[in-house]
This record gives C-alpha cells, structure tokens and sequence, in this order.
C-alpha cells in the first residue's frame, strides 16, 4: 500500500470509530462528545504528500564516478524554509549522511563574506552557489528545495484553507553535477490549530524513503539506514 493510501486509510478508520464509539454513548452525553471531537477535527491542520512526480537519476557511471557519499547541505531557494528543515531532520534520521541545515549554510556563507568579502548569492542552484557551498561547508552535495504554491482554496465551509503546494528536489555534487531531480507534490489544509511537526516529519520520511528505494538511489551510493524507522 503506497504511503498516501496508507495515511488515507487511517484516518478513514480513524473517522469510523470516532462515529461508532459516539453511536455507544447515550443521549446529550454522546451528542456533545461528537460535537467536540467534530469541532476539534474542523480546526486542526493537516498535510498529505502525494506521488513523486518527474523524477530523474543520473546514470549509474556518473555516480560511481563521484565515489561514496558521506555529507550533503540542505539549501532553501525560496524564502519558505519549512520543508527544507524537515528534509534536514528526515534525512539526519534516514540516512547516514552528515546532513547541513539551512542554518548551517546561511552560518558559513555569511562568515565565508566577512573573512572572504565575497558577494552574497541568489541561493539559485548554479555551479557558482554549489561550489561556495560545498567549500565553505566541505560537503560533497548540496541539495536544493524550493516549494512553490500552486493554488489554494477555502474548505470546510470556509474553515479551513486548502493549499496545493510542489516541492522542487535537485541533487548537485561539488563540481556541479546533477545526480537526481524530483518533484514533490503535497496538500496543506490549515485550520487553526497549528500542524503536528512530528506527525508531519514521519509522514514525509515514510514518503522519501520509499521514493529512494524506488528509485533506486541506495544501491547508487545514497547510504540508507537498513531500518530508519
């Protein structure tokens, strides 16, 4: 079962035996916990990441000639870093890679402009913002995350706002060559409790990790965990 249906599933199940263990309690009792538990689920925030789409590998040649991987940064190009952190914290927990937060690249490129004097980058994922990064950093990729948001729409009666966002993933070694490009789509539906970061996260790990396999980069030197969960 693909990791969207699963999450569907469960909360189907979830919904289910919300009503059936309501249907179990007597008169205004049962009516009122129903109700509580439906304005709950009306306020709370959700995320379902849908199927990769538009995925690319580079060939196998070109990856067993980089070698083995052992450290990547993660870099937002948008100003939206959300996913780019929780990308950080899945791949610190799925992977054995030395992972570079956001920060951390933010961190050394601004001290990399004090002691250089070099001039600030676009955060665009070009040979130049590569090899800044990968030098000041001393990585062996960098893996750039940009999401845009394609469209949004009020749901739930005007309760909730329904965003469809797509998250861009690029791949780049130090001397600017592409290894893998995919492209995320996922929905963000907001009320006003805010999301559950750690529902969040594993949803998305579960997401990635199965793409991974899939799409085979473990065997090209992508160093998974043989049990990150």
């Amino acid at each position: 079962m693909s990791p969207p249906l699963l999450i569907r599933t469960k909360r189907l199940l979830l919904a289910l035996s919300v009503v059936a263990f309501g249907g179990l309690m007597q008169g205004c009792l049962g009516a009122a916990w129903l109700g509580a538990v439906g304005t709950d689920l009306v306020r709370s925030s959700d995320v379902e990441f849908q199927p990769f789409q538009n995925s690319w590998v580079a060939p196998s040649a070109t990856w067993h000639e980089r070698g083995s991987m052992t450290s990547v940064a993660v870099t937002p190009v948008e100003v939206n870093t959300a996913m780019a952190f929780r990308l950080t914290t899945v791949l610190q927990q799925a992977t054995d890679l030395h992972v570079f937060s956001p920060s951390d690249v933010t961190t050394g490129l601004q001290l990399q402009k004090k002691t250089e004097g070099t001039a600030s980058i676009s955060a665009q994922n070009d040979v130049t913002a590569v090899q800044r990064i990968t030098a000041t950093l001393g990585v062996d990729c960098v893996l750039f995350v940009r999401e845009v948001e394609e469209l949004s729409q009020e749901s739930f009666w005007g309760w909730k706002q329904r965003y469809s966002n797509r998250l861009y993933l690029e791949l780049v070694t130090a001397e600017g060559v592409h290894l893998w490009r995919d492209e995320l789509p996922f929905i963000v539906v907001k009320g006003t409790k805010a999301l559950e970061e750690e529902w969040v996260k594993q949803a998305l790990e579960t997401h990635l990790v199965a793409q991974l396999n899939k799409i085979g980069l473990a065997a090209l030197g992508l160093p998974l965990k043989q049990d990150p969960f």
